[in-house]
C-alpha cells in the first residue's frame, strides 16, 4: 500500500503512533530522530513536522483529540495540535522515556530517566497540574477512567506506584512485584488494575478510593 509513497522511504523508525480520531499518524524515524506526520496513503505532512536540536524520545496521541505529546531527549516536552507545537514548561532533567493520555480527559503524564513524573493539563495551554519525583524509572503507566486524575505507575524492577492530585506526596508504593512487569492494564468493568509480572505471577488491585489487593494467582507456564 505505502509501497510509492512517501512513507516507503522510511528505512526504520523508533515510534509509530496512530490517531484515534482521523487518518493521521506520527511517527520517528532513526535517520533523523524528528517527528513527521503521514496520511493513510503514506504521504507526508512536511508542513507538519516537528523539528528541534534534541532528539524525539516518545510520543502518544491523546484519545479524545489529535493532540500529540512528544518528549526529548533533552528533558522538553511539547504539544502538537492541529499543525501546531507548544512547549511545555521545563520539568524534566533527563530523557523523557513515557506518555500516558488520560481516557477522558484532556491530562497526560510524562516520565523522565531522571526520575521525575508529570501530570500536564491541555485543556487550553499546556500547564503542569501536579508533579514528583524519584528514584524510580517508570516504563509503564496507566490511568483510571474517573474524572479526578489518578495514575498507576509501574518500573521494570517489578515496583507499582500510584500517583494522584490533592495529597501531600502525590506518588506512594503500593507493592513489589516479581520483576519485570509484563503489563499494567485498567479493567473498568471489575473496578480493578491487573498486573502481570515475573514469574508468572496474576495480581489485580482495587481502584480508588479504596487501594487494595484483591487476589494474586500464579499462572501456570506455557508450553
Amino acid at each position: 500500500m505505502f509501497s510509492s509513497s512517501d512513507f516507503a522511504k522510511i528505512a526504520s523508525f523508533i515510534q509509530i503512533e496512530w490517531s484515534h480520531l482521523s487518518p493521521l499518524c506520527a511517527l520517528i524515524p532513526n535517520a533523523d530522530q524528528r517527528v513527521h506526520f503521514f496520511n493513510d496513503k503514506g504521504n507526508e505532512y512536511k508542513e507538519y513536522m516537528v523539528s528541534r536540536s534534541a532528539r524525539a524520545t516518545v510520543i502518544a496521541f491523546s484519545q479524545t483529540s489529535d493532540s500529540l505529546a512528544i518528549g526529548f531527549n533533552d528533558g522538553e516536552v511539547s504539544l502538537w495540535r492541529s499543525g501546531n507545537t507548544n512547549d511545555a514548561p521545563h520539568v524534566h532533567e533527563g530523557p523523557v522515556n513515557l506518555l500516558c493520555w488520560h481516557p477522558n480527559c484532556p491530562y497526560f503524564l510524562s516520565a523522565s530517566e531522571d526520575g521525575c513524573i508529570c501530570c500536564w493539563n491541555t485543556a487550553t495551554v499546556i500547564v503542569p497540574l501536579f508533579k514528583a519525583c524519584s528514584s524510580v524509572i517508570f516504563t509503564r503507566s496507566v490511568w483510571s477512567p474517573s474524572e479526578i486524575p489518578f495514575a498507576f505507575l509501574a518500573s521494570s524492577e517489578g515496583l507499582l506506584f500510584s500517583f494522584e492530585n490533592g495529597s501531600e506526596d502525590c506518588l506512594n508504593e503500593i507493592c513489589s512485584c516479581p520483576k519485570p512487569i509484563h503489563l499494567l492494564r485498567i479493567v473498568p468493568a471489575a473496578h480493578r488494575v491487573v498486573v502481570v509480572s515475573g514469574e508468572n505471577y496474576l495480581s489485580q488491585y482495587n481502584l480508588p478510593p479504596n487501594i487494595a489487593k484483591y487476589n494474586q494467582l500464579k499462572l501456570p507456564a506455557g508450553d
